[in-house]
């Protein structure tokens, strides 16, 4: 069977919003229809999507993420297959979290904004990822939302407590390997999702070497 598969996509856009503070949400005015026979693929650009933003330039400002899914597997652009990262880069959410803001510098190079590589945190007793974000231009931190142990269940091993600390590990795919930040962080609260008064400047730098 050779059918033609009509795609419907849900689209996640990572906009640099520490540019201003009253930015203005972007309106996504239409779509493109993408069809593709079954077992071909399909290639899948932000031009397929149309945006209007007053505040951000499209599509330069914007980064593109698809997410999982069930039914079908994503490549990257260069069609040899998607970023693998390490096993222990997954977490699990739970209802409490606190977000962290900052930029990221490699040997004091801004950090890609390249859809792939990747910054989490680690609570190092238990050794378990906490939650992951990407980046933007300039190697701000997008996404990085640090989750808490979920209080719903016994096991204390799901996420962070008052009074630990975390520690942070960025994947660079360039460099091929994992790279955490010298020191530990030691004022993770819970903000119900919000950002966590000690890590809420943008403009903090943080060197992984």
């Amino acid at each position: 069977m050779n059918a033609l598969i009509n795609i419907i996509l849900i689209f996640v856009l990572a906009i640099p919003l520490y540019a201003q503070d009253d930015n203005d949400a972007p309106e996504i005015t239409g779509q493109d229809e993408l069809f593709t026979p079954e077992d071909t693929p399909l290639t899948i650009t932000l031009g397929d999507l149309y945006v209007e933003d007053i505040d951000n330039t499209y599509p330069d400002d914007f980064t593109l993420t698809v997410l999982e899914g069930d039914n079908y597997t994503i490549e990257s652009g260069s069609g040899s297959g998607g970023p693998t990262y390490p096993d222990d880069f997954s977490f699990t959410t739970t209802p409490s979290s606190g977000a962290f803001l900052g930029q990221v510098t490699i040997d004091g190079v801004a950090a890609e904004d390249n859809g792939v590589d990747i910054i989490a945190a680690f609570e190092p007793v238990a050794g378990i990822c906490v939650g992951t974000g990407f980046f933007v231009q300039g190697g701000y931190i997008y996404g990085l939302n640090i989750y808490g142990d979920d209080t719903t269940t016994p096991e204390e091993d799901e996420g962070m407590n008052s009074g630990e600390n975390f520690v942070l590990c960025v994947y660079d795919e360039s460099a091929g390997g994992v790279f955490c930040y010298e020191s530990e962080f030691d004022q993770w609260s819970n903000e119900n999702g919000g950002v966590m008064p000690a890590y809420s400047d943008w403009e903090a730098v943080y060197d992984f070497t």
